[in-house]
């Protein structure tokens, strides 16, 4: 009978500790999301902040990275690391640049 209900505390502090790791994914996820949705927003706002500077790449970026590195909870900051934030923001880029090519060579296409 010891046994059975050391077995059945097992099972439930397993349970609940998977049930925490879950809900803990949902959140990081859920900010992830978040930051990806923000991206957009934070580019073209740096555009505009810097754009009377010339060759400003790396400095919109990095104000980029550390904006929406600031949304990121304390306790998340282990898991949603700058690195990563950085690879979404430049991603995200090249997205845009991909679009806006393609809308480039659609109107060019008109023109011929």
């Amino acid at each position: 009978m010891d046994y059975l209900e050391i077995l059945k505390t097992i099972g439930l502090v397993i349970f609940g500790g998977l049930a925490l790791y879950i809900e803990y994914n949902k959140k990081v996820q859920e900010k992830i999301a978040e930051i990806t949705g923000k991206a957009v927003a934070f580019i073209k706002e740096a555009e505009e902040l810097y754009k009377d500077t010339t060759k400003a790449g790396g400095t919109k970026k990095t104000w980029v990275v550390n904006k929406l590195y600031e949304l990121v909870p304390k306790p998340l900051n282990m898991i949603i690391t700058r690195n990563m934030i950085d690879q979404i923001v430049e991603s995200t880029f090249e997205e845009i640049e991909k679009y806006a090519k393609q809308q480039l060579d659609k109107q060019v296409d008109k023109l011929k």
